[in-house]
């Protein structure tokens, strides 16, 4: 295993650190547990990746914040970066490919890395052209398939559901958390806690 090469993760997308975790939000027992299980899934010793998955506003964005920062404090490194961060500067037929194998070698580098990705869908069609269909999806599965490359993403349902569609084996490799909205209960219980 190699070493971490954090500035240039940091060239590429943003490395998380405490002061990145919003102090404002309220968990209870039920989120407590989710991230706890979120977190298991990542760091097991036959890791998961996972994708939570559901519509605008139900609090996905914030399951991944409160990851990212249980991670974090057990002294993982996590990166979050979106296809676009992948792309950006890329001129020349190859570009990407190479940006995408130099953040793959740094994140399998250690054990204790997680990469972060917004809007996963992204990842399947950024990178393909006229010359090539493989995305950077294609390019990444592998890593992932071998527990090597360790994700927590999120995305919007039907737009997942899309990705799926053309590339099924994404619920074998990673776990799937469909993410609802909260019931009436579940949102007091929480304003309790406030």
């Amino acid at each position: 295993m190699g070493s971490l090469d954090i500035n240039f993760l940091k060239s590429v997308g943003k490395v998380w650190n405490k002061k990145d975790h919003s102090e404002d939000i309220i968990t209870n027992d039920t989120i407590d547990g989710i991230v706890s299980s979120i977190s298991s899934l990542i760091t097991n010793r036959d890791p998961k990746s996972v994708i939570l998955m559901g519509n605008k506003g139900v609090g996905k964005s914030t399951l991944v914040e409160l990851v990212s920062n249980n991670l974090n404090t057990k002294g993982w490194v996590v990166f979050k970066a979106a296809a676009a961060n992948l792309m950006a500067g890329q001129r020349y037929i190859g570009d990407l490919e190479q940006s995408i194998k130099n953040v793959v070698s740094q994140l399998i580098s250690t054990k204790k890395t997680v990469w972060v990705i917004p809007r996963f869908h992204e990842l399947y069609y950024g990178g393909r052209h006229e010359f090539s269909p493989v995305s950077i999806l294609d390019q990444i599965l592998p890593f992932v398939e071998t527990g090597e490359l360790r994700i927590l993403a999120e995305d919007d349902d039907s737009r997942l559901e899309k990705v799926i569609q053309s590339r099924p084996q994404i619920q074998g490799v990673f776990e799937l958390f469909r993410i609802g909205i909260s019931s009436k209960a579940f949102t007091m219980d929480l304003v309790k806690n406030w």
